[in-house]
């Protein structure tokens, strides 16, 4: 326990002095400060012989007063004359170290033989003791001068080197008092250094014990403490006075009331923690007791005492259930469930970092819900699911019910099965770090959604047993499959997701597609749902027919898009009364549904009449009117999605004059729209890379028939455009470029350089298409230091760092590319990039890890990755590896910045 900002008194010391083990013992420093104003017992050496024989600091003090007691100088008596001065008064050591104890623990050992101790006891009915009559050193109780008192017979005192060879050899009694007394007590000395001459002979008494020994030196002199096996608590060098300080204090908490005591308390607690050494060592002090937690607990109402005790390894008992059940435990509990009104989401991220909670604890928070429901939000409310619930305890997928239910394949036991698939098919909560730079949100953590069981097992079951067997399995498992999707949604909206659905916007199609290659879980339940309703279609129209209902009027935008990807399928309706259902119910303008509702209209558009097409196309022209009425929507973005759904039905028929008449109308209507020509039916798609093809009258081959070295051909370059467009008049001569630099390399080098020569053109936008266009070229060492050079000279780096993180990782996984020999630029410019990184850097998906991985210092933080595991392959020594991980990996995890995090996340 810190008991002063110098001072830090170990916790054997506290424990030992509240169990009344602890034993003072006390040596010549503390009977020199004033008004004490005592010799130590060098100088008491020199002052008894007064230059009889002069002093020799090479022989022992012992030894030095043993001659002086040959040549018949009365060295005791002098002695007792030079430490009995009228004028020396007791000192605050003196004082202090009784006050330490209650009476009846009182426990102090000497060297000294002055009689402070006596005078400042004068009050106290304690005993003391002089040697050699010493009491037991296993049992005893008072203040035992071992070396003598001036108050005693003066051939008592241990001074000459005789005197020392009785006391701890011949008679042994100061020998035997030691022992006994360092194998039952804790030992703090004072006022001794580790050279002390008479340490020699108190270490014959030390044993091989060395667990409670300590003593208090100065800074730098441990060296000989650990010698003797005597740990040192070390305090300023020359700096006694702080010693001094340290054991008033220690006097000051010792007998400090009750009232005091939580006084103290309150007011530390009352305020956050300012990780004050005392104050922080005082309450861990406290907390050991459960009458100091109860003050603490019922005043630290301040989350950071949360942290706090955290940082301290003192929150641990909230999160498992190790131990038994102490009333500190359900105080601890109590307190910390006690911040749910105001700091949930600090507790959602405390509860995520420790991966999951006590029962006692679940116990308290969900008490702690129920006296908070009208407080709290609805969606804050549902955030607490995963512990009420008891998900955030569930770290590991089900395997032992997953390899069991693998194995049932009989029949007979369908129900078993089917109730086991139920068990597994729940979806749990689970908290995840909630990644956001917004200043604006206070949100910590998120909530994700996954199944109890593991989607391997999941799919093995389904392939083995139940797919074969849907003539059993269809109905009660399309049962299952629904409401357990139907619960998925009713957790995103609980937890605060509101209309925003992660689980609908990850899912392209509900049909099996590319853009889907990479399924989890949940798609499992998806694509379980979807095939026993196929089934269910030709083998039961009218029970498919109720489950697509089912799907349809539920609130999961996964479950209405199923219900519309199967009802195109019904073999017993007809492509009329679909187009009548899929009008009747307002679906051709959802932008949640839009990919199965244009596959809807795809499917069946060939075989609709006339009537049915023309009530269509007039639905359409009535809902564009009213959407363009709607103050929600921009005229623009209706009028485009028009656009492209007119489109969409020319691709769906490419012989329907109706389709091709309206998608010319209404492209005359808006000559800036552009066709997409893939995905029209998506909403957003994944892609590996590439340019969208912006059409533009100049060639490859005229691009690169312009040199950059003359004037003219660079001013056409820097200032090309296509006079046709009206917003994009660079962007498709911009591919062009890129596109004649993937032709010649070397060509684009030039331009590079030229545009990096004197009258820098940093500004160009040719910069963008030139790192594109590069991005497939193999450079040598030299070009790559030339081209880290430019972009660390590069005026305008913030406009194109997306291109130079690209390239970069893109060269890093090509073999031939060499980067050893140019690190150290490489790294400054990373810092440099890491910089210069703005809001727009945030990509608008909700997975933090994908934002990371887009995020210009998360990609330039991947090609660090890519390049020091190439390096590592090619030698685990390799001298760029520990710059790298220094300079990089170290500097990431160290920097707080915001944008430094995407990289660190990475």
């Amino acid at each position: 326990m810190w008991i002063t900002k110098d001072i830090n008194l170990p916790d054997e010391i506290i424990a030992a002095q509240k169990n009344g083990e602890l034993v003072i013992f006390a040596g010549a420093g503390i009977s020199t400060p004033p008004p004490s104003n005592l010799p130590n017992f060098e100088q008491l050496a020199i002052d008894i012989a007064q230059g009889f024989i002069r002093y020799d600091s090479a022989m022992s003090i012992d030894t030095f007063l043993g001659k002086l007691h040959s040549r018949n100088i009365k060295v005791h008596e002098k002695a007792i004359e030079l430490l009995t001065s009228p004028e020396s008064k007791p000192n605050s050591y003196h004082i202090n170290l009784i006050k330490l104890f209650s009476q009846s623990d009182l426990r102090i050992v000497t060297t000294n033989f002055d009689d402070h101790f006596k005078t400042a006891a004068t009050d106290l009915d304690i005993p003391f003791y002089s040697a050699p009559a010493l009491p037991l050193g296993r049992d005893f109780n008072g203040v035992v001068h071992l070396h003598g008192s001036v108050t005693k017979r003066p051939k008592d005192l241990v001074l000459v080197d005789s005197d020392f060879g009785r006391a701890y050899f011949t008679d042994g009694w100061a020998t035997n008092f030691l022992r006994g007394l360092f194998s039952n007590y804790v030992v703090l000395f004072i006022g001794f250094s580790a050279n002390d001459p008479v340490m020699k002979y108190i270490a014959r008494g030390l044993g091989s014990n060395n667990r409670n020994r300590f003593a208090f030196t100065e800074k730098g002199h441990h060296d000989h403490w650990n010698h003797l096996q005597i740990k040192h608590i070390e305090y300023p060098r020359t700096r006694h006075d702080l010693l001094q300080e340290a054991v008033e204090a220690w006097v000051e908490r010792t007998q400090m009331g009750l009232f005091e005591q939580r006084k103290l308390i309150k007011d530390i607690a009352e305020k956050p923690p300012e990780y004050n050494e005392v104050e922080d060592s005082f309450i861990g002090h406290q907390l050991n007791d459960n009458l100091g937690a109860r003050h603490f607990f019922e005043f630290a109402k301040h989350y950071e005492w949360v942290e706090w005790m955290d940082n301290s390894k003192m929150l641990e008992p909230l999160f498992n259930n190790n131990g038994e059940i102490t009333v500190f435990k359900h105080m601890q509990s109590r307190w910390f469930s006690s911040f749910l009104k105001t700091d949930s989401e600090k507790m959602f991220k405390t509860i995520l970092e420790k991966n999951g909670i006590s029962s006692l604890t679940q116990t308290y928070l969900v008490r702690q819900l129920r006296h908070s429901l009208h407080d709290l939000s609805p969606s804050l409310l549902g955030k607490w699911l995963p512990v009420v619930l008891g998900h955030v305890n569930f770290h590991n997928k089900e395997q032992n019910l997953d390899f069991l239910a693998d194995e049932i394949k009989s029949i007979d036991q369908k129900e078993t099965l089917l109730i086991m698939l139920e068990y597994l098919t729940r979806p749990i909560t689970k908290y995840k770090r909630k990644f956001t730079l917004s200043e604006d949100n206070d949100e910590m953590v998120d909530i994700e959604i996954e199944l109890q069981g593991d989607d391997y097992w999941l799919n093995a079951i389904w392939d083995n047993t139940i797919k074969n067997n849907l003539q059993y399995f269809a109905v009660p498992a399309m049962k299952i499959f629904i409401n357990q999707l139907q619960m998925i949604t009713y957790y995103l909206k609980a937890t605060g997701h509101g209309e925003w659905d992660p689980i609908n916007f990850s899912r392209s199609a509900i049909e099996p597609h590319d853009q889907d290659r990479y399924p989890d879980d949940i798609d499992f339940l998806i694509n379980c749902c979807r095939d026993v309703i196929a089934y269910l279609i030709d083998t039961n129209p009218s029970l498919a027919e109720a489950g697509i209902n089912q799907c349809f009027f539920s609130e999961s935008k996964i479950l209405r898009r199923i219900s519309i990807h199967s009802y195109k399928l019904l073999i017993n309706i007809s492509a009329d009364k679909k187009m009548e259902w899929l009008i009747k119910n307002d679906l051709l303008f959802n932008y949640d549904l839009k990919h199965e509702v244009f596959q809807f209209i795809k499917y069946l558009y060939k075989d609709l009449g006339a009537k049915s097409k023309k009530t269509l196309y007039a639905h359409i022209d009535e809902r564009v009117q009213e959407l363009q009425q709607d103050s929600r929507f921009k005229t623009e973005t209706i009028n485009y999605e028009q656009f492209n759904l007119y489109y969409w039905l020319t691709l769906s028929d490419g012989d329907c004059r109706i389709a091709r008449r309206a998608f010319k109308n209404a492209k005359r209507q808006n000559k800036h729209f552009k066709i997409r020509e893939d995905h029209p039916d998506f909403t957003h798609w994944m892609t590996t890379g590439g340019f969208n093809s912006i059409s533009s009258k100049v060639t490859v081959e005229e691009v690169l028939s312009k040199d950059p070295n003359k004037q003219v051909d660079l001013y056409w370059l820097l200032n090309f455009e296509d006079k046709e467009y009206h917003f994009e008049k660079r962007d498709g001569f911009l591919e062009v470029v890129s596109s004649a630099i993937e032709s010649n390399y070397q060509w684009g080098w030039n331009l590079l350089k030229r545009l990096a020569s004197p009258r820098k053109n940093w500004k160009s936008d040719l910069w963008t298409a030139i790192l594109n266009g590069l991005n497939g070229m193999v450079f040598n060492n030299v070009e790559w230091m030339e081209l880290t050079g430019i972009l660390l000279e590069h005026r305008n780096l913030k406009e194109i760092r997306y291109e130079v993180t690209t390239l970069l990782n893109n060269a890093v996984k090509h073999e031939a590319n060499d980067f050893q020999h140019n690190t150290t630029d490489l790294i400054k410019l990373f810092h440099k990039v890491a910089l210069l990184v703005d809001a727009n850097d945030i990509s608008s998906t909700n997975d933090a890890y994908t934002q990371a991985i887009n995020h210009p210092a998360g990609k330039f933080t991947q090609f660090f990755c890519t390049l020091f595991f190439k390096l590592h392959n090619e030698s685990p020594l390799h001298p760029a590896l520990g710059l790298i991980k220094k300079n990089v990996f170290s500097k990431i995890v160290e920097t707080t910045s915001r944008d430094m995090a995407w990289a660190e996340l990475f």
